[in-house]
Protein backbone atom coordinates (compact mmCIF):
# COMPACT_ATOMS: atom_id res chain seq x y z
CA UNK A 1 0.00 0.00 0.00
CA UNK A 2 1.27 3.46 -0.91
CA UNK A 3 0.56 6.25 1.57
CA UNK A 4 0.21 9.79 0.20
CA UNK A 5 0.18 12.83 2.46
CA UNK A 6 -0.46 16.36 1.25
CA UNK A 7 2.39 18.71 2.24
CA UNK A 8 1.63 22.17 0.83
CA UNK A 9 0.27 23.79 -2.29
CA UNK A 10 -0.14 20.96 -4.83
CA UNK A 11 2.62 18.69 -3.51
CA UNK A 12 2.67 15.67 -1.28
CA UNK A 13 4.91 12.93 0.03
CA UNK A 14 4.40 9.32 -1.02
CA UNK A 15 5.59 6.54 1.28
CA UNK A 16 6.15 3.02 -0.07
CA UNK A 17 5.90 -0.16 2.03
CA UNK A 18 9.70 -0.41 1.82
CA UNK A 19 10.03 2.93 3.60
CA UNK A 20 11.13 4.78 0.45
CA UNK A 21 9.70 8.26 0.06
CA UNK A 22 9.09 10.48 -2.95
CA UNK A 23 7.81 14.00 -3.38
CA UNK A 24 4.95 14.07 -5.85
CA UNK A 25 2.83 16.76 -7.45
CA UNK A 26 3.74 20.15 -8.84
CA UNK A 27 7.43 21.06 -8.81
CA UNK A 28 8.35 17.49 -7.80
CA UNK A 29 11.25 15.58 -9.40
CA UNK A 30 8.82 13.30 -11.28
CA UNK A 31 5.45 14.18 -12.78
CA UNK A 32 2.69 11.56 -12.45
CA UNK A 33 3.18 10.78 -16.16
CA UNK A 34 6.86 10.06 -15.49
CA UNK A 35 5.91 7.69 -12.68
CA UNK A 36 3.47 5.89 -14.97
CA UNK A 37 6.12 5.45 -17.66
CA UNK A 38 8.60 4.31 -15.01
CA UNK A 39 6.07 1.83 -13.67
CA UNK A 40 5.38 0.29 -17.09
CA UNK A 41 9.11 0.12 -17.99
CA UNK A 42 10.15 -1.36 -14.65
CA UNK A 43 7.35 -3.93 -14.73
CA UNK A 44 8.44 -4.95 -18.24
CA UNK A 45 12.05 -5.24 -17.01
CA UNK A 46 11.05 -7.35 -14.01
CA UNK A 47 8.93 -9.63 -16.19
CA UNK A 48 11.72 -9.97 -18.77
CA UNK A 49 14.36 -10.79 -16.15
CA UNK A 50 12.09 -13.44 -14.60
CA UNK A 51 11.47 -15.04 -18.01
CA UNK A 52 15.17 -14.80 -18.90
CA UNK A 53 16.07 -16.59 -15.67
CA UNK A 54 13.53 -19.32 -16.38
CA UNK A 55 14.95 -19.71 -19.91
CA UNK A 56 18.51 -19.83 -18.53
CA UNK A 57 19.38 -16.71 -20.51
CA UNK A 58 22.28 -14.83 -18.92
CA UNK A 59 21.56 -11.11 -19.17
CA UNK A 60 24.68 -8.95 -19.01
CA UNK A 61 22.92 -5.60 -19.24
CA UNK A 62 19.38 -4.20 -19.46
CA UNK A 63 18.41 -0.56 -19.96
CA UNK A 64 15.16 1.01 -21.09
CA UNK A 65 13.44 4.29 -21.82
CA UNK A 66 9.70 4.91 -21.60
CA UNK A 67 7.53 7.58 -23.20
CA UNK A 68 3.79 8.13 -22.92
CA UNK A 69 2.20 8.55 -26.31
CA UNK A 70 -0.10 11.39 -27.36
CA UNK A 71 -3.28 11.87 -25.41
CA UNK A 72 -6.69 11.39 -26.92
CA UNK A 73 -9.74 13.65 -26.64
CA UNK A 74 -10.33 12.51 -23.05
CA UNK A 75 -6.83 13.61 -22.03
CA UNK A 76 -5.77 10.02 -21.39
CA UNK A 77 -2.49 8.73 -22.85
CA UNK A 78 -3.05 6.35 -25.76
CA UNK A 79 -0.10 4.11 -24.96
CA UNK A 80 3.44 3.77 -23.77
CA UNK A 81 6.54 3.23 -25.88
CA UNK A 82 9.34 1.35 -24.16
CA UNK A 83 12.72 0.97 -25.82
CA UNK A 84 14.68 -1.88 -24.24
CA UNK A 85 18.38 -2.46 -24.82
CA UNK A 86 19.62 -5.89 -23.78
CA UNK A 87 23.11 -7.36 -23.84
CA UNK A 88 23.26 -11.14 -23.60
CA UNK A 89 26.08 -12.23 -25.87
CA UNK A 90 25.67 -15.99 -25.54
CA UNK A 91 22.19 -15.90 -27.04
CA UNK A 92 20.73 -14.98 -30.41
CA UNK A 93 18.95 -11.72 -31.04
CA UNK A 94 15.85 -13.73 -31.94
CA UNK A 95 15.80 -15.50 -28.54
CA UNK A 96 16.10 -12.23 -26.68
CA UNK A 97 13.52 -10.39 -28.78
CA UNK A 98 11.04 -13.25 -28.32
CA UNK A 99 11.49 -13.05 -24.54
CA UNK A 100 10.99 -9.29 -24.67
CA UNK A 101 7.79 -9.74 -26.69
CA UNK A 102 6.54 -12.36 -24.22
CA UNK A 103 7.39 -9.99 -21.38
CA UNK A 104 5.34 -7.23 -23.00
CA UNK A 105 2.35 -9.59 -23.29
CA UNK A 106 2.71 -10.81 -19.69
CA UNK A 107 3.61 -7.51 -18.02
CA UNK A 108 1.01 -6.91 -15.29
CA UNK A 109 1.22 -3.11 -15.68
CA UNK A 110 0.57 -3.20 -19.41
CA UNK A 111 -2.33 -5.60 -18.83
CA UNK A 112 -3.83 -3.56 -15.97
CA UNK A 113 -3.68 -0.26 -17.82
CA UNK A 114 -4.97 -1.76 -21.06
CA UNK A 115 -2.49 0.26 -23.02
CA UNK A 116 -1.05 -0.58 -26.36
CA UNK A 117 2.57 -1.15 -25.46
CA UNK A 118 4.89 -0.28 -28.33
CA UNK A 119 8.13 -2.13 -27.73
CA UNK A 120 11.34 -1.39 -29.58
CA UNK A 121 14.42 -3.43 -28.88
CA UNK A 122 18.15 -3.30 -29.34
CA UNK A 123 20.18 -6.40 -28.64
CA UNK A 124 23.97 -6.42 -28.18
CA UNK A 125 24.29 -3.31 -30.35
CA UNK A 126 22.61 -4.93 -33.36
CA UNK A 127 19.98 -3.10 -35.42
CA UNK A 128 16.68 -2.40 -33.76
CA UNK A 129 13.64 -4.61 -34.30
CA UNK A 130 10.11 -3.53 -33.47
CA UNK A 131 6.82 -5.06 -32.44
CA UNK A 132 3.48 -3.87 -31.16
CA UNK A 133 1.76 -5.84 -28.45
CA UNK A 134 -1.92 -5.32 -27.59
Amino acid sequence: MIELVWDAERRGTALAPSGAIATVGEHAPFAPEDLLGMSVASCLMRTFLRLAEQADLKVESYAATARLEATGPSGIAQGVTVHAHVVARRHTEREIVELLRASARLSPMAQQLRYVLQLTTEVSGRPRSESTVH
